[in-house]
């Protein structure tokens, strides 16, 4: 069973909707059976009333993610309604031509259409953005691109130990990784170091402590230019 949707609380920050809000709270408590017979019976009815009413006075929040089909709805939904209808009639009466021919017509021009306002609505996404990044206007520009595309929703990997057992448990799952970065980086050492005395042995070079001189960083920044 999903859980009901929150009423959409920001609304309240405007005191127009605070007065509309407690004034139809009001009528609707008047208006009740309270108090009830037991305190429990009360607390049911005091509770689903205001849901009630905030459900009606402040809606629910819109989602964040900006989408072309939605904010085109009202544009839309008559060319897909008319789209369905002739479909039917297409369904209806597969023997009719006419019909048939119309429906696929309305179909070229509400795809086509579709196409155009698809185009029409990133490309001014596209422009918002651009005009963000040219002024430098990061907050702006990583807004805009998390309503376009969304929250990221960030879930954790499942992982299995080393005996093939799921684990879902968060705190096992952190162990799990430490057991693994503990393997990987703390493993015994079996070096053998009696290896270093057979590497060859240069003398050193002395020179390389001495300042260079004038000519040599006139031709260092020769050779860099």
């Amino acid at each position: 069973m999903k859980p009901p949707k929150k009423p959409d609380w920001s609304k309240l920050q405007s005191s127009t909707v605070q007065e509309t809000l407690a004034t139809k709270l009001e009528e609707a408590y008047d208006a009740a059976d309270l108090p009830a017979a037991t305190a429990i019976a009360s607390w049911d009815i005091f509770k689903d009333i205001t849901w009630k009413i905030s459900e009606e006075v402040l809606g629910h929040p819109v989602r964040k993610h900006r989408d072309w089909f939605d904010e085109n709805d009202p544009l839309i939904k008559p060319l897909l309604d008319r789209l369905h209808t002739l479909h039917i009639a297409s369904i209806e009466d597969s023997t009719d031509i006419a019909k048939s021919e119309l429906y696929r017509t309305c179909k070229q021009e509400v795809q086509k259409h579709l196409r155009n306002m698809q185009d029409t609505w990133w490309k001014a996404r596209a422009a918002e953005l651009q005009s963000a990044a040219d002024r430098r206007d990061f907050k702006t520009f990583y807004q805009g691109l998390k309503a376009v595309y969304g929250p990221v929703h960030k879930a954790s990997q499942s992982i299995k130990s080393k005996d093939g057992v799921l684990l879902t448990d968060p705190a096992k799952v952190r162990d799990r990784w430490a057991e693994h970065f503990e393997g990987v980086l703390n493993q015994g050492k079996d070096f053998d170091m009696t290896v270093l005395d057979e590497l060859p042995q240069y003398n050193v070079n002395s020179r390389l402590d001495d300042m260079p001189t004038l000519e040599e960083i006139q031709a260092c920044l020769i050779q860099l230019s």
